[in-house]
């Protein structure tokens, strides 16, 4: 409501203007009436309310003559009046370069009102910074490089600005125009390098070795934890085959007992078999010795895949330690029932 209510105000303002220009026949030293015609029918249309019109009437006049100080507030007037800000702007500071003429005195109150009208919608912009050339944008669209020497006139509110040269990082902020002042950034891009991108070398007098990129992920089969999760699964089937064997060694105790108080004989009924008393200790001795057979079995491989995985990890340089095959020598030989491995570091 408040623009609508400043609009309203500009238009009744510049109206009055167009009226007091308007009333001049002639400008100072002019005397053409075909010049007076067409500012006539000018304001004619503002009068009707048609705006658009009388602005391409007064833009064609200043062609005829574009030093017209009554021409430039004319169009200053009628471009205010339609709300191009800029433009209003624009003329008005073609007309003030006229300020000592005869036509601008008379009518030098109306022309400050118009001017205060303008200037609260009208800002203007400038940024200083480096590299020099990179291009200064806007909302998008270029208004100079860098460095600004000449200010941009803008309508106020808020934009969006972006400073970019190929070859350095862009720069892209908020910012915020505001009538009757100038806004100014400082920027300086920073140059985008190889170096930034490029691995790290070391040198010295003999040669040139260029390090493992310590921040390139790894991929995960080769990751340390692989051979602890290797080793910890062989650890606890071979616990698991260590307790196997020790049921079925009980259970076994149990089955070959032939004592008197042996639980797989029957003192009351001598025909009763031991399987036909024990068959569910005969079945705990089987399924023992297959547990602990397995899981043994599985612990050598486990046990050896751990033991692989953590020599190929150090070998190829992976691994916390980051040791190389030059100082890692490991060797295995297969026994009876297990595999026997040795190393040096």
């Amino acid at each position: 409501m408040q623009t609508y209510r400043t609009l309203l105000i500009a238009i009744a303002l510049t109206i009055s203007v167009s009226s007091a220009f308007g009333a001049e026949s002639v400008d100072w030293g002019e005397n053409d009436p075909g010049l007076d015609d067409a500012i006539s029918r000018g304001i004619s249309l503002r009068r009707s309310g048609n705006d658009e019109a009388a602005l391409a009437v007064f833009l064609d006049v200043e062609k005829r003559d574009p030093t017209s100080v009554r021409v430039l507030l004319h169009i200053s007037t009628a471009a205010l009046a339609i709300g191009k800000w800029v433009m209003a702007y624009t003329y008005l500071q073609k007309a003030s370069a006229h300020k000592e003429s005869p036509y601008y005195q008379r009518h030098l109150a109306a022309i400050e009102n118009v001017a205060r009208t303008i200037g609260d919608r009208v800002g203007q912009f400038r940024a200083h910074g480096s590299p020099a050339g990179a291009e200064v944008r806007l909302n998008g669209e270029i208004v100079g490089l860098l460095p600004m020497n000449v200010s941009a006139v803008l309508e106020a509110g808020l934009y969006t600005l972006e400073v970019s040269r190929p070859g350095y990082f862009s720069v892209r902020r908020p910012i915020t125009i505001t009538g009757h002042e100038l806004a100014q950034e400082d920027i300086d891009l920073r140059a985008e390098t190889s170096d930034e991108r490029r691995p790290v070398v070391e040198t010295n007098s003999s040669n040139v070795r260029t390090q493992p990129d310590s921040a390139a992920p790894q991929p995960w089969f080769r990751s340390r934890w692989v051979t602890w999760t290797l080793a910890g699964a062989a650890v606890a089937l071979g616990a698991t085959s260590g307790i196997a064997f020790a049921v079925r060694e009980q259970k076994a105790n149990e089955w070959n007992d032939n004592g008197p108080d042996s639980p797989c004989l029957s003192q009351s009924n001598p025909q009763l078999t031991r399987g036909q008393i024990c068959g569910s200790t005969r079945n705990t001795i089987n399924v023992a010795q297959g547990i602990g057979i397995g899981a043994g079995v599985a612990a050598v491989g486990f046990g050896g895949a751990a033991l692989i995985h953590w020599a190929l990890t150090v070998r190829s340089g992976y691994g916390s330690e980051g040791r190389t095959a030059s100082s890692v020598k490991v060797s295995c030989s297969p026994g009876l029932g297990s595999l026997v491995c040795g190393g040096s570091f």
